[in-house]
């Protein structure tokens, strides 16, 4: 599975951030290689691209161990195959008596890690525009490049890449994992909302929505995009989450099997 941490292997690198340890696993270095080379594999590309994915998803993955800590929990991250995970760990940190024992808790410590991207996104807007290069902010959901950032360029177009590269990750990717699908962080918040809303059937009706959610992207990917790994990749989380609906109703979307 993905979205689980993987065990450790002898290739694995180990850093901390501040005290907070990180662990890259060997599959993400694999993974961002495979992905950055899609284009032409031109290596200054793909180390560029390597570079800019480290860099944010391990912001977003400590914006997720910040609301860990808000709430009292120790956590550590680590990265692995197509993104990261911050795992929380026993033990208090100093959540000043909040409880994470609520569904706001659940929502918050979600939603940090695309907050804490887009926030990375903002300072690189900011740097931009103070340095009198005015960024502008693009979208076209139907092009094979949905969201992208235009300014004034540098003189080095490896600068620009990465900063394109950035920009790219934080912001489109962060939207992407905004969608009602398990186990992204949209999904978790969707899961959460249900099951304060419907405490009966929320986790059921939070299992349907991403089923729905992860076919219709797989669907768009192919079609309108072309983009046949991101489909498979979205029609894997819709048999993910599909597998897990039938362990809660019993088999399919109304528990009498599909």
């Amino acid at each position: 599975m993905f979205f689980v941490e993987p065990p450790p292997s002898p290739y694995d690198l180990h850093f901390n951030v501040g005290d907070v340890p990180v662990r890259v696993h060997w599959t993400f270095w694999l993974m961002t290689l495979l992905l950055g080379a899609g284009a032409d594999g031109d290596p200054a590309r793909v180390l560029l691209w390597t570079v800019a994915e480290f860099a944010c998803i391990l912001v977003h993955e400590l914006g997720h161990v910040a609301a860990f800590r808000y709430y009292g929990m120790n956590a550590h991250v680590v990265l692995h195959s197509f993104g990261g995970l911050a795992i929380p760990t026993s033990g208090r940190w100093g959540g000043r008596g909040r409880s994470r024992e609520t569904w706001l808790a659940d929502v918050v410590i979600s939603l940090a890690g695309p907050v804490a991207g887009f926030a990375f996104a903002a300072v690189i807007f900011l740097g931009l525009a103070l340095g009198g290069r005015a960024p502008h902010l693009h979208f076209d959901l139907v092009s094979s490049v949905p969201i992208f950032v235009e300014w004034e360029p540098f003189n080095a177009n490896n600068v620009n890449r990465l900063l394109q590269y950035m920009q790219f990750i934080n912001i489109f990717w962060g939207l992407v994992n905004l969608l009602p699908i398990i186990p992204l962080d949209g999904g978790q918040v969707a899961r959460a909302v249900a099951a304060k809303v419907y405490p009966a059937d929320g986790l059921r009706l939070s299992l349907i929505l991403s089923v729905v959610a992860a076919v219709g992207m797989a669907a768009f990917c192919f079609l309108r995009w072309e983009e046949v790994f991101a489909a498979i990749f979205f029609a894997y989380m819709a048999y993910q989450s599909y597998q897990m609906l039938q362990q809660v109703s019993g088999g399919g979307f109304g528990g009498r099997g599909w």
